[in-house]
């Protein structure tokens, strides 16, 4: 993929559309492709995220490790995006390195945009049982969670446990929680460097 070294895009709105036209002329040779710059930015504010997404603890049996999604958000965007593949990348030493690739829809300005990295390599989730008193009636189990940062810097993670909530279910756990995306019980840790955070959470619903 070639870059080209010219003027960047022009941008008009017309009727709830967005229109881009190429100022010069560019010429492509059989499965080739050309990349234009559509703008540029610098220093935006990035936010990182990593994500943990565990099994459901009511029919979770032993113990199992779950892997940690690193996310980078945008905000405030003054510009509309157009759908599209973006590719994420570092340097080091100079080197370009692709972190990753996020499919994105149409997406208006001021908009959160998500980039989806990948794993990361360095923290990991174990899910373990420590307590099963199911009836046939009534799940209830106790989980223990352990949080692992192999990496020499801090981070926070965020810990994603998919509980349907009814009226007279139960969350116990000394850590504060809170549900997002309707039925995902989510907790925020701070994990030092290279160390372990354990937590414990004991769910009780009915089965039916």
């Amino acid at each position: 993929m070639v870059t080209a070294d010219k003027s960047a895009l022009t941008h008009k709105a017309v009727a709830g559309y967005h229109k881009y036209t190429v100022p010069f002329k560019v010429d492509l040779n059989s499965y080739e492709k050309r990349r234009v710059k559509l703008f540029e930015y610098k220093d935006i504010p990035i936010q990182n995220s990593y994500i943990a997404r565990m099994n459901n603890p009511l029919y979770l049996m032993g113990e199992r490790s779950s892997s940690v999604n690193r996310e980078l958000q945008i905000s405030n965007l003054d510009r509309e995006l157009p759908s599209g593949v973006v590719r994420i990348y570092t340097k080091d030493d100079e080197e370009p390195l692709l972190l990753g690739e996020t499919n994105i829809a149409n997406t208006p300005k001021k908009s959160p945009i998500i980039l989806k990295v990948g794993k990361d390599f360095d923290t990991k989730v174990t899910q373990k049982v420590i307590s099963r008193k199911d009836t046939n009636l009534r799940f209830n189990v106790t989980i223990a969670y352990t949080l692992t940062n192999h990496s020499d810097e801090d981070k926070f993670i965020t810990v994603e446990i998919p509980f349907n909530k009814k009226s007279d279910s139960k969350v116990i756990s000394k850590e504060k929680y809170s549900f997002t995306k309707g039925n995902l019980l989510t907790f925020h840790l701070q994990v030092k460097a290279n160390s372990k955070q354990s937590f414990r959470a004991k769910f009780i619903t009915k089965r039916r």
